[in-house]
């Protein structure tokens, strides 16, 4: 092979190297598989689980029951507006989850909800104020504590009953509520698809509800 012809073969193949690492790296997020620690966190349900009918109000004191959940995945998670520390972690994380997923097909389809564990302080009205500091996409939930038990019971979500307080100026209202805090994924025909565990964090997240939904 002349000199010339060995310098067009190595041009050629570096050519066909950096076509490839573009290709590869450059290719749309949803065709990037996830790397195993990112899906450490993923339980999925090879049947979802279908759930018994409930009566929650969101933040506008609307109703919302198992009808609601349907026509679109839900990420839904238990907290409470006072929590110190992991709800609004779990938010923050949410919310770059939710940043994350602008501009793709996923977008339209996905909502985020909190479910209050603490309804007797998270008023319809406060909710609304704290999820929008959040996403004003967001959806809080609050209703009968006994209703939110059952539900919690249905998305194996391990809680306590907030404490019984008094009323009046010596009533104690700074109290937390002990709560597992994965993130139950519903699907759009309302049945409960899989678990995201804690810890949580945006990356995590998006990875294991992108390799959910690519089983679509």
């Amino acid at each position: 092979m002349t000199r010339k012809a060995l310098i067009k073969a190595i041009i050629a193949f570096d050519l066909v190297v950096v076509i490839a690492f573009a290709a590869y790296f450059l290719r749309p997020r949803d065709e990037v598989p996830p790397r195993a620690d990112e899906l450490a966190g993923l339980t999925v349900y090879p049947n979802p689980i279908a759930l018994a009918d409930f009566s929650l109000v969101d933040q506008s004191g609307q109703h919302f029951g198992r009808d609601s959940l349907k026509g679109a995945w839900s990420l839904l998670f238990f907290g409470f507006t006072s929590c110190d520390d992991v709800c609004p972690m779990t938010l923050a994380e949410l919310k770059q989850f939710s940043t994350g997923l602008e501009d793709t097909r996923y977008a339209e389809d996905t909502r985020v909800m909190m479910v209050s564990v603490d309804p007797s302080r998270d008023t319809p009205e406060v909710l609304s104020g704290y999820m929008g500091r959040f996403d004003e996409s967001y959806i809080g939930l609050t209703g009968e504590l006994g209703v939110i038990s059952d539900l919690a019971d249905q998305l194996y979500i391990s809680r306590r009953d907030p404490p019984t307080v008094g009323h009046g100026d010596h009533a104690d209202h700074n109290y937390q509520v002990q709560h597992s805090a994965h993130i139950a994924v519903i699907n759009p025909a309302g049945n409960y698809a899989a678990i995201i565990s804690a810890p949580h964090a945006a990356q995590r997240i998006d990875a294991a509800y992108r390799y959910l939904r690519s089983k679509d």
